[in-house]
């Protein structure tokens, strides 16, 4: 039962990790991208691609054009913003990883609390 648990452990430690890697690579880009004011071209060209017609039985096609439209409104309004983006990765990046750290931690701690209260119900061997 222990193997388990931290077989467990370790898969979702491996999971974690590259969340957190990820995350911390999508936190750089998208800072750089809003610094360099790429962001609002992205936003406007995601703004222009057709929808495929297969789509409308799925979705409302006028949802998905009002959707498109706001990230492309919020991304020029988050404009005003691309020297703070600049600045805050220097702070964002490390956040993402401190936020990985707890999270390590407390899985550790549970598959340790999970590993100590298996050993301490399984049975003992008896004396003689």
């Amino acid at each position: 039962m222990t193997l388990l648990i931290w077989t467990v452990f370790s898969v979702l430690a491996l999971l974690w990790t590259g969340g957190a890697w990820a995350g911390a690579a999508i936190v750089q880009w998208s800072s750089e991208l809003m610094a360099s004011g790429q962001a609002v071209d992205l936003g406007r060209a995601m703004a222009a691609w057709p929808v495929p017609a297969w789509a409308a039985a799925f979705v409302d096609i006028t949802l998905v054009h009002a959707t498109l439209d706001a990230i492309a409104w919020s991304l020029e309004s988050l404009q005003a913003a691309a020297p703070w983006a600049a600045t805050a990765v220097g702070w964002l990046v490390p956040v993402v990883w401190v936020g990985w750290a707890f999270g390590l931690a407390a899985l550790l701690a549970l598959a340790g609390t999970l590993h100590w209260l298996v050993r301490r119900r399984a049975p003992r061997p008896l004396p003689g």
